[in-house]
């Protein structure tokens, strides 16, 4: 199979993959949170958060380095790859050790010291129930196989983990297993998927010995993607650790039924990121500019994504809530303004997947610890008065920031990428939207609100030709998405 072919194959089954995987993660946190409740959602939630915090250092930035490094260097990787194992497993063990012992410290609730003890384990080995195929252990499997060009194996892995966890929750909930129940179903998982993944390895070409030269490699290579996952976690977990600690579990569970919802929505950079990025490295010495229309493509996709998410999931949020969670939960007002969060994020995809391409992820570092610090202290102001309509705020702001900041450091070290020549359209065509949902929301349902909604949005934006037929159709493939509007 030629270069291209493998490339194509392996974008369209991540692609394929993901947005199935994505669907069956939405169901099954929908209906872990409708079995659960609100309190003890909110229990699960913050321990979740706790965990997940201390958990960014089970690999600390070595698998991305790993993928990088075969992006660049090809078949001269494979020793990285094998050397990883020792290293990663030795950090993992570390890792857990740690996060149980702070949580004798720092938590005063049996319960919560007991779920840390399973959530613990699931999240060094291998994340939660799959979220990321890229953290703790299982994320060198999931490297080494991404290495050896087998995305479509990736794919399948993917797709089989939310599988299993799709049947081990409802397995879980028609027995009535409970919180801990819950809880070992991470673990199961977990420890599934590694085992998969390093079956699926080839391994004969490996030459299983510590290579210490390699290992001092691998560390300092990685500490910058590390420092990144960290300051990613600290403003992506810190606003449910702090709402643990100074409000009810019923708050922490309305706030991260909210967040669910549009955190599901995060796969669409993610997808194109691990599609492009290797484009991206390789465009970075031979084509500069190039890397620059790709990553202006990337921004203006985002955009058009973001922009129309943001504005119908707000307008609509009452109607999402009943329609999802039920009356038992109360999460319209803190959904309605995480919504308008999207349009950052997926919006600083562009500029920091534009620096990380450079060798600019350090200074890229330097920008998500900027706003890890603002998402802090403006939550330790907010949440006391204001709850999880406060963390809402708080990550608002937040998110604000670190597109700002990662937009000026693209300018600085690369190029501008011109955002006024693409965001006139979108917008425009989501007013249009935002008012047909305010003139039909409470006369049609939301099932098919929605989807009419979508449909004139996309209607616009093609009578505007700010998008083509070609380009929906091509959407499948994230490269050649990105690269049919390069100028």
């Amino acid at each position: 199979m030629s270069q291209k072919a493998r490339i194509l194959r392996g974008s369209v089954s991540l692609v394929s993959a993901d947005i199935a995987s994505k669907a069956i993660s939405a169901l099954v946190a929908v209906v872990i949170a409708r079995y659960l409740g609100q309190e003890r959602y909110g229990v699960l939630s913050g321990v979740m958060a706790f965990v997940g915090l201390f958990a960014i250092f089970s690999d600390f930035g070595m698998n991305q380095v790993l993928v990088r490094q075969r992006a660049r260097e090809g078949a001269d990787s494979e020793n990285l790859l094998a050397n990883s194992l020792f290293v990663v497993g030795c950090q993992c063990l570390l890792t857990y050790l740690c996060i149980v012992i702070i949580s004798r410290v720092t938590l005063d609730v049996e319960l919560k010291r007991k779920l840390v003890v399973i959530l613990g384990g699931a999240a060094v080995v291998g994340g939660f129930g799959g979220q990321s195929l890229y953290a703790g252990l299982t994320g060198v499997g999931a490297a080494i196989l991404q290495g050896q060009q087998r995305m479509h194996m990736v794919a399948l892995l993917q797709l089989v983990n939310r599988l299993v966890f799709l049947v081990a929750a409802i397995l879980v909930v028609a027995c009535d297993l409970g919180l801990h129940g819950v809880a070992m179903i991470y673990v199961a998982v977990a420890l599934l998927t590694l085992i998969v993944s390093l079956l699926l390895v080839r391994t004969d070409s490996f030459q299983w010995r510590v290579n210490w030269s390699i290992l001092r490699y691998l560390r300092t290579e990685a500490w910058a993607f590390g420092l990144s996952a960290l300051f990613a976690a600290v403003y992506g977990k810190g606003d449910t650790l702090i709402l643990s600690f100074l409000r009810t579990d019923a708050e922490v569970g309305a706030y991260n039924a909210a967040y669910t919802l549009v955190g599901e929505l995060f796969f669409l950079p993610s997808i194109l990121a691990r599609s492009i990025l290797p484009y991206m490295y390789q465009l970075h010495n031979v084509n500069p500019r190039g890397l620059r229309n790709v990553a202006e493509s990337l921004l203006r996709w985002m955009v058009a994504l973001a922009i129309p998410a943001a504005a119908g999931i707000s307008i609509l949020s009452t109607e999402i809530n009943d329609l999802i969670y039920g009356t038992a939960y109360d999460t319209a007002v803190p959904l309605s303004i995480l919504a308008w969060f999207l349009i950052f994020r997926f919006s600083t995809a562009a500029p920091g997947y534009l620096l990380t391409a450079i060798d600019r992820q350090g200074r890229r570092s330097w920008v998500q610890g900027f706003a890890a610090l603002v998402n802090i202290v403006t939550n330790l102001i907010l949440i006391p008065r204001y709850g999880s309509i406060g963390a809402s705020i708080a990550m608002l702001i937040s998110e604000a920031v670190l597109f700002g900041g990662s937009y000026l450091l693209a300018s600085l070290y690369a190029s501008r990428l011109r955002i006024e020549r693409f965001i006139g359209v979108p917008l425009l065509a989501s007013v249009v939207m935002s008012g047909f949902l305010f003139a039909l929301r409470g006369t049609v349902t939301a099932l098919v609100l929605i989807p009419l909604a979508g449909g004139l949005y996309v209607a616009l934006l093609l009578l505007f030709r700010f998008i083509s037929l070609s380009e929906i159709v091509g959407i499948l493939s994230p490269r050649d998405m990105l690269g049919s509007r390069q100028s």
